[in-house]
């Protein structure tokens, strides 16, 4: 009997050691690693960045190999991946024109702003390219009441998000593109903007409900 307790003692504490470093000390490596690359000034060459995953997948079952480091090295290169893939879309969007027409679908909110709306695009083509996007655009001066979850057809002046904080103040850019959004853009006028198909019944629909009523009902009173 002692043997077999000493077997099973040793396997639940092989296997709490497993479960702690899988569950625990790697997610944190990542994490880690993902953070590092927020502090750098520029993207590292991305043909660099492709042996990364190569390297760590060949050494992290190496007996001895420092398994956190690969792990956060896996993080830094997700992050440099995903930074560029987001700053690919941004240069997408702009080098389609100055002005192109877009369709896409509008966002979850459509606020309403002193002569102007507001609202973010999620872009199906763009200059009759498909391209997969998301884009803030401002309608000054019209009539039209587009609503969230709508299929619109819009010719926009599309511009690059530009910095403008004070040192040390809010990064609207770097908030921007963590959320998503690669350009800003204003609707011009014709008669390419039009409807496309109006908002699908859904859980957006009930979300969209539900957040009129509450506007409503608060108004524009501060929390």
């Amino acid at each position: 009997m002692f043997p077999r307790q000493v077997v099973s003692w040793n396997s639940t504490s092989l296997l709490s050691q497993l479960v702690s470093t899988v569950l625990l000390a790697w997610p944190c490596a990542f994490v880690v690693g993902a953070f590092l690359v927020q502090l750098l000034p520029a993207l590292p060459d991305p043909f660099c960045l492709a042996f990364v995953p190569i390297a760590a997948f060949c050494l992290i079952p190496q007996p001895g190999a420092p398994r956190w480091v690969l792990v956060a090295l896996l993080g830094a290169a997700w992050a440099c991946g995903y930074a560029q893939v987001e700053l690919d879309r941004s240069r997408a969007v702009l080098m389609a024109g100055p002005e192109v027409v877009v369709t896409g679908r509008i966002g979850f909110e459509v606020r309403e702003y002193p002569g102007a709306l507001g609202f973010e695009l999620l872009t199906d083509t763009v200059a009759v390219q498909a391209l997969t996007a998301r884009i803030k655009v401002r309608w000054y001066r019209t009539r039209q009441r587009p609503r969230a979850g709508e299929r619109w057809q819009l010719r926009l002046k599309v511009k690059a998000l530009k910095p403008r904080f004070n040192p040390g103040g809010f990064d609207r850019v770097g908030w921007s593109f963590r959320r998503g959004v690669v350009a800003n853009a204003y609707v011009r006028e014709g008669d390419a903007n039009q409807r496309l198909r109006v908002a699908q019944a859904g859980v957006g629909s009930l979300r969209r409900h539900l957040g009129g009523w509450i506007r409503d009902t608060l108004g524009e009173r501060p929390a």
